[in-house]
């Protein structure tokens, strides 16, 4: 039977913004926990990682047993963290979307659509005795529950890392255009996943820096898939950047991620 759920405190918010989650809390948060599900016909979540100041405790399970969730959900993990286990009051301080955790998404084998909602839910067991893991947040030594706003994580379409300009070529133009993106004011790359050469989830000095050395350097060569490959694909760590339309429209496509 489904667990009694209660009501939300306004002033504390958790949001699934593509690989990322968010919180804004009015006061210092001390740990918490909370399920997520999705659709593994589109991605598949390979593990969650703490941003900013890493907690004490950290576990997050992606097998639950999901006995008391409905029937629409079909995949999911659970997440919980406490900040510190040994200092009183160490706590996220009060803020407003700030990041606290990257989900790492990769897309699924055979992907059947092109990206999957995600949603927090609190049905999730990490084993059948345990009890449901709720959504929650620890304040002040009180159980406070947050609202939630649930996100999408796209796949994105079909690229070459390190080909930011599209122009089918990885050389010191695709440098130079992640450059005059970020300080001249020009047109930033349409498919940003393709200037992410270090797959890092962000367009920053530190891809056109990786890009140069890849091409002029015997440094390792960016995460797939990328132009010495001679293959698209889509991104194996999905991310906040994405790749709204393929830079091909062949058939010359990476299929095992």
């Amino acid at each position: 039977m489904p667990h009694e759920i209660r009501e939300c405190d306004g002033a504390y918010l958790l949001k699934a913004s593509g690989d990322r989650i968010l919180l804004t809390n009015a006061k210092g948060v001390e740990g918490g926990s909370f399920g997520l599900a999705y659709d593994p016909e589109a991605v598949a979540l390979t593990g969650i990682e703490r941003t900013g100041s890493p907690p004490d405790y950290l576990q997050w399970v992606g097998t639950s047993v999901r006995d008391v969730c409905s029937a629409g959900v079909e995949a999911g993990a659970t997440l919980a963290w406490i900040q510190s286990l040994s200092a009183a009051g160490i706590a996220i301080a009060p803020g407003t979307e700030q990041e606290v955790f990257r989900i790492l998404w990769r897309p699924a084998d055979r992907p059947a659509r092109t990206g999957a909602t995600v949603q927090f839910i609190d049905c999730l067991r990490v084993r059948p005795d345990a009890p449901p893991v709720e959504i929650t947040l620890s304040v002040e030594g009180r159980a406070i529950r947050p609202c939630v706003e649930d996100g999408w994580i796209s796949i994105g379409g079909l690229f070459r890392r390190g080909d930011p300009n599209g122009d089918g070529r990885a050389n010191i133009a695709d440098a130079v255009s992640i450059l005059r993106c970020l300080f001249l004011g020009a047109e930033c790359p349409e498919c940003q996943d393709a200037g992410d050469t270090n797959d890092d989830g962000r367009l920053n000095i530190s891809d056109a820096v990786y890009l140069i050395f890849w091409l002029f350097s015997p440094d390792p060569s960016p995460a797939p898939p990328y132009p010495g490959a001679f293959l698209y694909g889509a991104d194996p760590t999905l991310d906040r950047l994405g790749c709204p339309r393929s830079q091909t429209t062949c058939e010359e496509v990476r299929t095992g991620l």
